[in-house]
């Protein structure tokens, strides 16, 4: 059975089902997840250690086969309910380091399937903050880091401009090994203020085999 971006996908579609429409942390959104998973019959690990320094894995999952799954759960102020439950959101804001950490997960998942300890690997990003999703304000200090709709050439990734201090401690320039393509999907719309949730999945294939020069 292959562990590829349908399936992921469905998952996602199917803990919107199973009234999951929102969650109270990141965390929250990791478990759920790998729950659906576990339902699917797969095998989950989750914050697994690969033996690699500084190499964390928010789900890997080892069965039917070895797939990493990084995630990222940003949110804006959000006042709502569920099952009952009043729910409230804290703004995070931030939305240039939530970019650069976003592609960063990516990065470190290009190394990951790279060294064969996976044979793929997805990148969720779920939101209701729409700042992650336009281009308005993406053209600054994070523009190299945009996430709005459409591709994203392989290449270097720093910060533009003159950006303080501040946004770019411990978070330096990285190249990425492959070319992606960002489209954002509706995960679920509520009624209210900031009710828009939407997320991103890109997915990190192996590195295409070099061609053979010819004599």
């Amino acid at each position: 059975m292959t562990v590829g971006a349908a399936e992921i996908t469905k998952l996602i579609d199917e803990l919107r089902a199973a009234k999951r429409p929102v969650f109270c942390s990141e965390r929250d959104f990791q478990l759920q997840l790998a729950w659906q998973m576990k339902g699917c019959g797969w095998e989950v690990a989750m914050e697994y250690n690969p033996q690699k320094p500084n190499v964390r894995i928010d789900i890997f999952v080892y069965k039917p086969e070895r797939v990493a799954v990084e995630l990222k759960y940003k949110q804006a102020l959000y006042n709502g309910e569920f099952e009952g439950l009043p729910l409230s959101l804290k703004s995070h804001n931030a939305q240039d380091h939530g970019r650069y950490d976003f592609w960063k997960d990516i990065w470190r998942l290009e190394k990951v399937v790279d060294e064969s300890l996976a044979v793929r690997g997805f990148a969720i990003f779920l939101t209701n903050d729409g700042l992650y999703c336009d281009t308005v304000g993406q053209q600054y200090s994070s523009a190299m880091f945009s996430m709005c709709n459409g591709p994203k050439p392989r290449g270097n990734r720093s910060w533009s401009g003159n950006p303080a201090a501040g946004t770019t401690k411990g978070r330096p320039a990285f190249d990425l090994t492959r070319d992606y393509e960002c489209g954002w999907k509706d995960y679920v719309k509520f009624d209210s203020k900031n009710g828009l949730f939407r997320y991103l999945l890109v997915e990190v294939e192996p590195a295409p085999a070099a061609t053979p020069r010819t004599a």
